[in-house]
């Protein structure tokens, strides 16, 4: 049975296969005003009305972590393409108008300056739900509290704040921040998501030199990486193309899982999709793309590949799908075996059991030094594909992808991880599938249960020295499958 919680989450990840969307490019902004950054007023921190929406459930404190939310306010510019956008993503845009806004800021910082890294991470927050969602903060937060990064969660959608219908009927309606606690967030105003590219850009403003209380209270951020998995980053993708160049308000930005189109200017993604969009490469700061097996089929992103540039980089990871098990079990507060997700789902498969989470922290953390020192990740392969209408990945005989960055679980399985479900609907399609091996296929692949014990530390070991995994990432991984008994 399905708590409200589940539930609301649940429908945060399933509607991101609806966002295939299209996108524009770069811009003029010589209207901006010079004293932007002053226009910014900052209120809080915010305690009326209880707990933030969205707080975390993680002990902050224990992490020597504190959870702070502030408003932000001023006026944001819409934008216009001056020609057709290109797929290549190198777009021309002027300012168009303006709109007063006021929307919220939720803080997630060490208490020391001592222990701060300097780098501060913030997020796109998604709305595919009609709600607020910080999906890359579960997925990155072991890494972004043990390294002293601080996050940001920013809600910058017209639906996280005033509420609205989600992008697929089927899922209906939310109340927003305002309607679901007018005590702590009824001040509040969007004027729309053709607002919220400046919105973002201002959200930066805020955090280094908004007038008012400081968000990050006394510490000083030397770096600001923006982040945002599915349909954010398909915002994201548009901030990138259309926005960036010229705002110059972040070092970095990590698009994670994102569709193969970019949202459109007006930010209406009913009515306006565009084509198959790519990220420009002729910017200054870094894109990271960091993609889910089923992100290049489920989410049509196989169409809007392209090779690495100097300044744009791709990680494709095989076996994972764009959610799984270990979602599941964040959300429940306990083990989710594929079976029983499939339950909880409906699907008539096992979902997928792999997790991307761990190869996704090491990617965070090569865009830190990406951002520092001028060092790429490095590069990886692409998955193998099979055909590209409709997009299908290539498998081996046993149905696992071939290609692409290699978990520990998916190279040395003992179960077929894919991205692929069957035809039970959306839902089922995120969340990919899991084939158990019978044993005489675990008994093909391996001598004993120390002999799977041993390929799996060295297939870990060689993802740490290869810069997919972390070695904190490595080693609690290799425990659990040292935990495991083939039974022969």
């Amino acid at each position: 049975m399905q708590t409200p919680r589940l539930t609301r989450i649940l429908v945060g990840i399933i509607v991101f296969l609806s966002l295939l969307w299209g996108c524009s490019d770069s811009s003029d902004f010589s209207e901006r005003s010079a004293t932007a950054l002053n226009a910014v007023t900052v209120t809080g921190p915010i305690t009326a009305g209880g707990e933030p929406a969205t707080s975390s459930p993680l002990d902050l404190t224990a992490a020597g972590y504190i959870e702070e939310e502030f408003f932000y306010e001023g006026d944001a510019w819409s934008y216009r393409f001056l020609q057709e956008p290109a797929g290549d993503g190198r777009w021309d845009v002027a300012q168009n108008d303006t709109a007063a806004f006021k929307t919220r800021l939720l803080v997630r910082r060490p208490v020391s300056a001592e222990a701060f890294s300097g780098v501060v991470f913030v997020e796109w927050l998604n709305v595919t739900g009609a709600f607020d969602l910080d999906g890359d903060w579960l997925q990155a937060a072991p890494l972004l509290l043990r390294e002293g990064h601080a996050w940001v969660g920013v809600s910058v959608q017209s639906t996280g704040v005033n509420g609205g219908q989600s992008v697929l009927e089927e899922i209906g309606s939310g109340e927003g921040l305002v309607g679901s606690n007018p005590e702590r967030y009824g001040t509040l105003f969007h004027p729309g998501d053709e607002y919220a590219f400046d919105m973002f850009s201002q959200a930066a403003d805020a955090l280094t030199a908004g007038a008012g209380p400081a968000p990050l209270g006394s510490l000083q951020p030397s770096e600001l990486i923006a982040f945002g998995p599915s349909q954010s980053a398909a915002f994201l993708t548009t901030y990138v193309n259309a926005v960036h160049s010229q705002a110059q308000r972040y070092d970095g930005i990590i698009l994670h899982s994102r569709p193969g189109l970019a949202a459109p200017l007006d930010g209406d993604v009913a009515e306006d999709s565009l084509a198959v969009i790519q990220v420009r490469t002729d910017l200054t700061e870094p894109v990271f793309i960091i993609q889910a097996e089923n992100d290049l089929t489920a989410l049509n992103y196989l169409p809007a590949r392209q090779p690495d540039s100097d300044t744009v980089k791709l990680w494709e990871i095989a076996g994972v799908a764009h959610a799984d098990t270990w979602v599941l079990a964040e959300i429940t507060g306990a083990p989710v075996t594929p079976q029983e997700g499939a339950a909880i789902l409906g699907c008539d498969r096992p979902i997928n059991d792999g997790s991307h989470r761990e190869i996704f922290r090491a990617g965070v953390d090569h865009m830190v030094r990406w951002v520092r020192e001028g060092e790429p990740p490095p590069a990886a392969p692409g998955l193998e594909i099979a055909s590209s209408s409709p997009p299908e990945v290539a498998r081996d005989d046993s149905g696992i992808a071939l290609g692409g960055l290699r978990h520990p679980d998916v190279e040395v399985p003992v179960a077929a991880l894919s991205g692929e479900a069957g035809n039970e609907g959306i839902t089922c399609f995120l969340f990919g599938s899991t084939r158990p091996f019978e044993v005489f296929e675990l008994a093909a692949r391996y001598a004993s249960t120390a002999d799977y014990h041993a390929q799996y530390r060295a297939a870990a070991e060689v993802a740490v020295e290869a810069g997919y995994l972390l070695p904190e990432e490595a080693e609690a991984l290799v425990t659990r499958a040292e935990a495991r008994d083939l039974g022969f």
